[in-house]
């Protein structure tokens, strides 16, 4: 238009716009503020990815943590009684389900409002009451009114000091989990730096053209479009990556988080701690129903044969020994 062009037999003619001036950047512009270009890209992706990298550490110790707190409460719950209200059958499976409880609403609270709805077909699901999941939903602080609701579980089991301790122990690490989260959720990367970016780097390439274009030796030039946009590409990707990881609640996995390393490996501790249970209950059965009786006089005055605790018959001489080891073996399984 301004610079004149070839045909296609390599012919200069006259530019399209006579007295049109020819515009252009010297190549030292951008060879001098390229630099900083970078050292603001590289700044803004590196805080970005501290960002993500600390928001994914802190929910893989939420997973840990919950983790153990169902281990401990399939542990330290020994009797498997009702725990006087709501639709779970014991305490195990209601401090579950409170725990699951806790992480979703935690992610509620990270992905926003239009969550919330989810997260109470969630609470529905896990088995809590109409009047348990107005609670939850009603509640300011849905994570850390998830966490007391597992503190009074816990109290009103009634465990042992130490055992208690050990877990409200795992329960404050949890909050300092939630505070955490809320930090790097409340507290973005100053908004006036993003823009300051964005602003530098567009007028860098919006620029770029006019100083490639002295310099490049194709064909009527057409090898600045290529050679602009392949530049424009990466370094807008750079700048668009470090904008995504800025926010890494909106594209961490929370919901797989929540429903499969969370929500199914709790399900699957206290279905595997119930057959454990139930083995032990039934090897308690048969260990009492193969203690023999105590031999009669009768027995004993004849010189008879007796079956041991095995089964495996012996003299009635020791038969009188071997009693009163099971006996006493009982008397201290009752004391403990």
């Amino acid at each position: 238009v301004a610079g004149g062009y070839l045909d296609f037999d390599n012919v200069k003619h006259a530019p399209l716009i006579d007295h049109m001036p020819l515009l252009s950047v010297p190549m030292s512009v951008f060879s001098l503020t390229s630099s900083s270009l970078g050292l603001l890209l590289v700044f803004k992706t590196n805080s970005a990815y501290a960002r993500w990298d600390n928001a994914r550490r802190v929910w893989g110790d939420i997973i840990n943590k919950c983790r153990s707190l169902v281990r401990q409460s399939n542990t330290f719950f020994v009797e498997d009684r009702y725990p006087g209200h709501g639709n779970f059958r014991d305490y195990r499976r209601r401090a579950a389900a409170e725990t699951s409880a806790f992480t979703r609403c935690l992610r509620c609270f990270l992905r926003g409002k239009e969550d919330e709805e989810n997260l109470r077909e969630e609470l529905k699901e896990l088995g809590f009451t109409p009047t348990e999941i107005k609670g939850y939903m009603g509640a300011a602080n849905k994570q850390v009114y998830a966490l007391q609701k597992l503190g009074e579980t816990i109290r009103h089991y009634g465990m042992a000091p130490m055992d208690r301790a050990n877990m409200d122990r795992i329960l404050t690490e949890l909050c300092d989990d939630v505070g955490a989260c809320e930090r790097i959720f409340k507290t973005p990367i100053p908004l006036v730096y993003s823009r300051h970016t964005a602003r530098f780097g567009g007028s860098w390439l919006l620029l770029l053209p006019l100083a490639v274009w002295g310099v490049d030796g194709s064909w009527n030039h057409l090898g600045t479009i290529p050679s602009c946009a392949i530049i424009s590409f990466f370094l807008l990707g750079i700048e668009e990556l470090g904008s995504q990881l800025e926010e890494p609640f909106g594209i961490l996995p929370m919901e797989a988080f929540c429903d499969g390393s969370i929500g199914a490996a709790l399900n699957e501790m206290v279905i595997a701690e119930d057959e454990a249970r139930e083995k032990e209950r039934q090897l308690k059965a048969a260990a009492a129903d193969s203690v023999p009786a105590a031999p009669t006089k009768a027995e004993t005055s004849r010189g008879g044969a007796l079956p041991d605790a095995k089964g495996v018959v012996v003299p009635v001489g020791r038969a009188a020994r071997l009693w009163s080891r099971v006996s006493g073996g009982r008397g201290a399984e009752r004391a403990a």
